[in-house]
């Protein structure tokens, strides 16, 4: 699509307001990009599918703004809901699978704003030590995969015990090649000492719990306010 330089759309200006906690693994960024992409299409009177939205974001991130940054973030945002995503190349429309929400197990997010710190200087030493062959972060990263298929057959058959069992294997593989601090650990054994299962959000600062059921969520929200966290129920889009 081109336009004149006299195109009056062209001198819009796109302002943005947010309430999600910055530089803690909740995918702020891509969600203002997101969001942005969706705006300027509308303003264009384009129509962008979700696919290419979520790729859209990515370059903008990872290539005019130099981020450090994979798909996943992107994808959720952009299809909305509960997916399943292959990360592999070459990415298409079949490369996320749309699951029925009601398939998930009680869940809750806890963050603290104190541990905040940009995505990239986290993820650069791991993917370097990818690109040079590291064999504990190459096979880490292939039991990572493992796990989310198992993660897929845990939630079609509602095994909420298979399931935690996956999220707190997950948190220790991720630990076993990440430079996680001491108050992160702290966030995951807050959860994990009251029965729930516990794993990093993204690359630090925030967690996602799985609970058994309902009722020990005041425990869990206690527990964390107590440490100096925010904790909530999010409330995730049909897609």
């Amino acid at each position: 699509m081109e336009l004149p330089a006299t195109d009056p759309r062209l001198g819009c200006r796109v302002t943005v307001t947010t309430d999600i906690p910055r530089e803690v693994g909740l995918a702020g960024s891509s969600a203002i990009v997101v969001a942005a992409l969706r705006a300027l299409a509308r303003w264009f009177g384009v129509e962008v599918d979700a696919a290419t939205v979520a790729e859209l974001a990515l370059l903008a991130e990872r290539d005019v703004l130099g981020i450090t940054a994979g798909p996943m973030d992107r994808v959720v945002q952009a299809h909305e809901g509960l997916l399943y995503i292959d990360c592999r190349r070459p990415r298409s429309a079949r490369s996320c699978l749309s699951l029925d929400a009601e398939l998930l197990p009680p869940l809750f997010v806890a963050w603290d704003v104190a541990l905040g710190a940009p995505s990239g200087t986290l993820h650069d030493p791991v993917r370097a030590r990818w690109e040079h062959g590291d064999a504990a972060v190459r096979a880490a990263i292939e039991e990572l995969a493992t796990l989310a298929d198992q993660g897929l057959e845990a939630l079609r058959a509602r095994d909420i015990p298979g399931l935690q069992r996956l999220v707190d294997r997950n948190f220790d593989v991720r630990a076993s090649i990440w430079n996680v601090t001491a108050r992160d650990h702290e966030l995951v054994a807050v959860g994990r000492r009251r029965g729930a299962a516990v794993k990093f959000c993204g690359s630090g600062g925030s967690v996602l719990g799985v609970m058994r059921d309902d009722a020990e969520y005041p425990a869990l929200e206690t527990a964390y306010r107590d440490a100096g966290c925010s904790i909530l129920r999010p409330e995730v889009a049909l897609g």
